[in-house]
């Protein structure tokens, strides 16, 4: 591992060869090791820009890999370090708990969490009206100024995640493109 010099390395062969390992080795050897430090934290994270953190991209044929390899990192680091990109019912447990939406339930950002109190107590009273016409339609407007106003947060806080807290994007091939679109906006 340490005489891999590209920044672009292919990992291929048949099932249950070691692809995963190999992959969960090369990332703790060039990424994960910065993470550990104690300092790492307050040295990069919080006064870096997004691109002064090491990175890498895992792409994978299947998402049977997507979440092997999830498994095998998702013990290294307290940090919320890795981000899985794809579709929730196609994933696996491990997985899934790294997926955006996922990270976004988790995030410590009290105007998010504020957000989406106030869009869920909106819902609520607009589910309330049960098919009164007259109520559904009063409520609409607020459920619809809260729903924006999480977006809102919502973007805020992937940007957080995408540009400085991630540095392990995982996804199928199909995925990726998913990813490129986060990445863009």
């Amino acid at each position: 591992i340490g005489s891999l010099e590209c920044a672009l390395e292919k990992i291929q062969g048949p099932p249950g060869t070691g692809k995963s390992t190999t992959i969960f080795h090369i990332i703790d050897a060039r990424i994960l090791p910065e993470l550990r430090e104690a300092s790492f934290r307050t040295r990069h994270v919080e006064q870096a820009g997004p691109m002064d953190v090491r990175r890498v991209l895992v792409t994978c044929s299947r998402n049977v890999a997507v979440e092997s390899i999830a498994q095998k990192l998702a013990g290294l680091s307290k940090q919320e370090t890795m981000l899985v990109i794809g579709r929730e019912e196609r994933v696996g447990d491990t997985a899934r708990s790294h997926l955006l939406e996922a990270r976004l339930e988790r995030y410590p950002d009290r105007a998010l969490q504020d957000a989406r109190m106030r869009y869920e107590r909106a819902d609520e009273r607009w589910e309330r009206a049960n098919g009164d016409k007259a109520k559904e339609a009063a409520a609409m407007p607020e459920k619809i100024e809260t729903y924006e106003a999480l977006r809102i947060e919502e973007k805020r806080v992937s940007k957080v995640i995408l540009g400085q807290q991630t540095q392990v994007f995982l996804c199928t091939i199909a995925s990726s493109s998913r990813l490129i679109g986060l990445w863009r906006k």
